[in-house]
């Protein structure tokens, strides 16, 4: 059956535009299978490649269908079975040879459907042994001019690979953080020595109050064991001094505590104010225009010598 009988039926665009491009070994096959075999002269049965040729030519047919089907690869596995199978006699040699040439126009047609360039390269491959087997220049004329023609498409493939500039990577923009350095700022520098000034004396004084605070209780346990309680009276007024002194001793060890506290966080600021004036000062200083200017001889006599740093 004629490759263009397909295309008659209604077979995909795709197949139209690729369906002149392979050869029809169908009839060739069908010949061998029909030509009579020669009878041995022992008098034995048939040839014993005529079965295996039937069932090239069956299989070529289901590869022509996958063909008009636009199916490549399935097609691309027939043949290859087929090519596979047939027996390297000198009867199917021309069968052979259009295997060849059916199997790279299918690469080349997979190629217009997946992008993969390793099917042009195959192609060239099948192609290149199509016309080297076939040894005939004017029966390989079609088969050579392709084969230039895939060598042309994969050298501009592969440059315009080459030469495609990779997407840029996007930074997103984030804004700016204290980790940034800013300038200096005589602001900071001050704000910093103050708080951490203060900070540190809070700090100390909170210390002094807490231990104020907890003498309190033992200063006052130590007077009355001083005293001479034998009068009820006087016992219940030592009580009751002993805990006046107490919750007097709690309250001032809070509030050294608080201080203590709050200088803490006082001094941690003024910290961070200094670090963030040494950091401006340092990325101030990277920034400052620094110029050397000089004479330099030259053979003719002098030249002026500008440089900067930024």
């Amino acid at each position: 059956m004629p490759v263009t009988a397909f295309v008659v039926s209604g077979s995909c665009a795709v197949f139209a535009a690729h369906a002149s491009r392979i050869a029809v070994p169908v009839a060739q096959v069908a010949a061998v299978v029909a030509a009579p075999a020669e009878e041995p002269a022992d008098g034995t049965d048939g040839d014993p490649d005529g079965e295996l040729v039937s069932d090239a030519e069956r299989m070529y047919r289901i590869g022509e269908a996958h063909f008009a089907a636009a199916d490549y690869a399935a097609a691309i596995e027939t043949w290859t079975a087929v090519l596979t199978h047939l027996p390297q006699t000198e009867a199917v040699h021309a069968i052979r040879l259009d295997l060849l040439y059916n199997i790279a126009s299918a690469h080349e047609a997979e190629y217009d459907v997946d992008t993969n360039v390793r099917h042009l390269r195959q192609a060239v491959v099948l192609f290149q042994r199509y016309v080297e087997e076939r040894g005939d220049a004017d029966a390989t004329q079609d088969a050579q001019r392709r084969l230039d023609a895939l060598r042309e498409r994969i050298a501009e493939i592969e440059a315009s690979s080459a030469s495609t500039p990779s997407e840029p990577t996007t930074v997103p923009a984030t804004a700016p953080s204290d980790e940034t350095p800013r300038p200096a700022s005589r602001r900071d520098r001050n704000l910093g020595i103050g708080l951490v000034a203060g900070g540190g004396a809070g700090v100390v004084g909170g210390v002094v109050l807490i231990a104020l605070g907890a003498r309190l209780r033992p200063a006052a346990l130590d007077q009355v064991n001083a005293m001479t309680l034998d009068d009820p009276d006087v016992v219940a007024q030592a009580d009751a001094f002993v805990d006046d002194e107490t919750r007097k001793g709690r309250i001032v060890m809070g509030v050294g505590g608080a201080v203590a506290a709050v200088g803490l966080a006082a001094a941690g600021a003024g910290t961070y104010y200094l670090v963030r004036y040494q950091r401006g000062a340092k990325a101030t200083a990277s920034r400052r225009v620094r110029w050397d200017a000089g004479l330099s001889p030259t053979g003719g006599g002098a030249s002026v010598r500008v440089t900067g740093r930024f």
